[in-house]
Parts: structure tokens; C-alpha cells; sequence
């Protein structure tokens, strides 16, 4: 009597139930396997990072290579220094300003965004206008009163001072009592025979003269 062959079964011993070739998509436990056949070109789904050609075997995708296709060849994804595949999870490695969550996957540090994680969007330095990270060597212009030093970190002008450099240290203008800068628009109070004008700056009256109008010219 003609029996089956091993892993072959049916009445005209047609329906294969032995092992798939390595190509083959792996089956669910206790479901039919995922081909009709042992052979590479007898799949009915290909395995991970692999395709049918058009002989209708299983070959790797394109950026994979190896003998199982499991060698990522391709360029990573932007939030990954180094990877093993082309997606945010298949990072090896998280760039700079990255970092790895809770799902394995590199996403951007607080405040950083963008798909590279290369825009800051926290606050800047209190010294700087504007800015491209959070350090004071981030500053894209300074605050008012300050500067660039050759280090490239804002300080504060001469007579300035202040975390934001906004305190005066420097001589009122003549015509102020008291002041908080160096300009006759500064002046906290105008002298006797002085008067601020529609712009806000201490000038002196009518008839009156020198810096400090003391000086009577009537």
C-alpha cells in the first residue's frame, strides 16, 4: 500500500505539515504552517525584511542583506546615531538632544524638537536674544547693555550689571535725580528747571541753560 512521505498528508498526500524553509514567515503555534512545501520558492509569506521576487522566492528587501535579511545596510532614522533598522525603535544609539522612552524608541529630550531634535524650544539664557539651546554659549544675539565676549558668552557693557544686565552703575545724565541708564530718557526724576518733554526726557525750561539747568539765561 502507498503511504504518505514524512511531513506529507492527505488523501493524494498533497498538504505538507513538515517545516518551512528559513525564508518562510514563522506560523502561530497550533496553526497550519506558512507554505505548502519545504523549499524556498513554497511560501505563502515571506519572513521578516524579505519579499517574493518574481520567481516567487523569498529574497531579502531592499538596504537588507545577510543570509536571514537581517542586516540593516540602509540610512537610520533621524533621531538614531546608530541602528539596526530604519525606524525611531531601531535605534542602537539616540543623537545628541535624544534619548530613549519607556516603548524602546529614541525620541527628543524635554524642549527639544524637531526631526533631527536640533530646535530648542525651552528658554534661553537670561542674557540672551534668542538662542539655539539652553546654555549661555547659545545665544543667538544678547539682551539689551550686553555683549559678546571673545568667548562668545553675552556680558554686560561697561557701568551695566545684573543677571539680565539690566542695572546701571554709571553716571546720570545732568538732568536726572537718579537714573536707571545713561541717557537723559532715563532720569527716575528731572532736576529744578527741568521738565520731561513728550518723549519722556528730562530738558530744561524755558531760559534755562548748562548741563545741569542751573543756569538762568532770562
Amino acid at each position: 500500500m502507498c503511504v504518505c512521505d514524512d511531513d506529507w498528508e492527505g488523501e493524494d498526500c498533497t498538504i505538507y505539515k513538515g517545516q518551512c524553509h528559513p525564508n518562510c514567515a514563522p506560523s502561530l503555534p497550533n496553526e497550519k504552517p506558512n507554505c505548502y512545501g519545504p523549499g524556498p520558492e513554497c511560501c505563502d509569506y515571506c519572513a521578516l525584511n524579505m519579499q517574493f521576487n518574481d520567481r516567487d522566492h523569498c529574497v531579502c528587501q531592499k538596504l537588507w542583506t545577510g543570509d536571514r535579511c537581517d542586516q540593516y545596510t540602509g540610512p537610520c532614522h533621524p533621531v538614531c546615531d546608530t541602528c539596526h533598522g530604519p525606524n525611531a525603535m531601531d535605534c542602537d544609539t539616540c543623537i545628541q538632544n535624544a534619548e530613549f522612552g519607556s516603548t524602546g524608541e529614541c525620541s527628543c529630550s524635554l524642549n527639544w524638537d524637531g526631526l533631527d531634535c536640533t530646535e530648542w524650544v525651552g528658554d534661553c539664557d537670561i542674557r540672551c536674544d534668542g538662542c539655539s539651546g539652553p546654555n549661555p554659549c547659545d545665544c543667538d544675539a544678547c539682551v539689551a547693555n550686553s555683549h559678546f565676549d571673545q568667548d562668545g558668552l553675552c556680558e554686560c557693557d561697561q557701568d551695566w550689571s545684573g543677571y539680565s544686565c539690566t542695572e546701571y552703575q554709571g553716571f546720570c545724565d545732568h538732568r536726572c535725580i537718579r537714573c536707571f541708564g545713561p541717557s537723559n530718557l532715563d532720569c527716575e526724576g528731572c532736576v529744578t528747571n527741568a521738565f520731561r518733554n513728550e518723549f519722556g526726557a528730562c530738558e530744561c525750561d524755558a531760559d534755562w541753560r548748562d548741563e545741569d539747568c542751573s543756569v538762568y539765561a532770562g
